[in-house]
């Protein structure tokens, strides 16, 4: 595996939150890195590759091309990511990699594990190279804000025939080593209660989503509030049920998690956007509830005491503030109201805040915000919330 014989690149990966890197090997050929979700790595591996499209646009009268990478889940909307594509190292050796006859593509998650390693190529390989010499990568100071997920989609969907004269599939032809179903991590231990030990577990396949999920919320908070306790699926000692999915407190907040996921499957994937949303109306209906049982409960016991392996666990709440966080696979702009209810109906009924975010979100979260600034930016959403009575997600420059 790449990141067995490389171990620094692990710590080129933490500093990318998503995106495409390129290496070069000894041989003077570069390699393609992908850091992606679980469901984008999954769909290039269901469909054994994916595409690549330079979607025309102007910024102050002048024409570039910003690069689309797109992975088919389903017939009606495939997973993309916009890449920056402006002048520079990166976007030539992009044109350079996807210019070869093959190359290796390893794909990687959002904690830098590596699941999948393919030898690729592109069939149209000409054409490509023919467009690669047209192609006008824009000057990153021509652009007052970075470009946005839904401005280079728009311009994508608007361009004619789905710009398909810009638009390339990369094909897997083989594996770069056997395929790997389950990984353990021995080198990373985590603590699911103070003073328990467990090593990370994880595999891109997921049937049973709940416990993997589980432990990925936890690590991106452990990045963004690294000092905090932690608290896996805590049990209350008195009812012997679980109170939430994840907890964490830190000096000056206690955060309650329930996370809502659905299984990282084929079938899944290929699910209607529709179906995929109402999946996610049912989670977080669920989740809600679970969310008032918590705030009830701890409003009635400030102390809150869990059963641990080696001891009884107590978290004493105090003076600090409690929030409350719903994730879920995916949420989509069209059930906003919905959600808007969600967490005003928690607060209506509990006096306690609580926000919504989807998986995605989260992982921007862990890039974007610290322990200094993560807690004041949900407390910031929900006051912004109440105020306007909508949904509203945090945006990042």
């Amino acid at each position: 595996m790449l990141s067995l014989k490389h171990p620094e690149l692990n710590q080129i990966l933490s500093s990318l939150p998503v995106g495409l890197l390129t290496a070069r090997t000894d041989e003077n050929k570069l390699i393609l890195i992908l850091k992606l979700s679980k469901e984008m790595i999954l769909a290039a591996k269901i469909t054994r590759g994916f595409r690549i499209s330079f979607v025309p646009y102007s910024v102050n009268e002048k024409n570039h091309h910003a690069l689309l990478v797109l992975f088919p889940d389903n017939f009606e909307e495939p997973l993309s990511l916009v890449h920056s594509f402006y002048e520079n190292l990166k976007s030539r050796e992009l044109l350079e990699l996807f210019s070869q006859d093959t190359f290796q593509s390893y794909f990687f998650d959002e904690h830098n594990r590596e699941l999948l390693a393919c030898n690729s190529f592109l069939p149209n390989l000409e054409q490509f190279r023919n467009l690669a010499t047209e192609l006008n990568p824009g000057q990153e100071s021509d652009h007052p804000t970075s470009m946005t997920f839904e401005e280079v989609n728009e311009w994508y969907s608007d361009a004619p025939d789905n710009n398909a004269s810009n638009t390339f599939e990369v094909t897997f032809s083989s594996d770069v080593y056997p395929a790997i179903t389950h990984f353990i991590d021995s080198t990373q231990a985590f603590s699911p209660m103070p003073g328990d030990l467990s090593f990370v577990h994880y595999s891109l396949e997921r049937t049973e989503p709940g416990d993997q999920q589980e432990l990925d919320i936890l690590l991106l908070l452990k990045k963004i509030i690294p000092d905090a306790d932690f608290y896996l699926n805590p049990v209350r000692t008195d009812t012997k049920k679980e109170f939430v999915d994840v907890l964490a407190a830190n000096d000056s907040h206690v955060l309650f998690v329930q996370a809502k996921d659905s299984p990282n499957t084929e079938s899944l994937l290929r699910t209607s956007i529709p179906r995929k949303a109402s999946k996610t109306l049912a989670h977080l209906k669920k989740a809600v509830e679970q969310m008032k049982g918590a705030f009830n409960h701890h409003k009635k016991n400030p102390v809150l005491k869990f059963s641990g392996e080696q001891k009884e666990c107590v978290v004493d709440v105090g003076e600090r503030e409690v929030l409350g966080l719903i994730v879920v696979k995916e949420l989509f702009a069209e059930d906003a109201e919905k959600y808007w209810e969600a967490i005003e109906s928690i607060f209506a009924i509990t006096g306690m805040r609580c926000l919504i975010v989807d998986y995605t979100e989260l992982h921007l979260y862990s890039n974007e915000t610290n322990a200094d600034s993560f807690f004041p930016t949900l407390e910031f959403l929900h006051t912004n919330m109440m105020e306007k009575k909508q949904f509203i997600r945090a945006r990042f420059n």
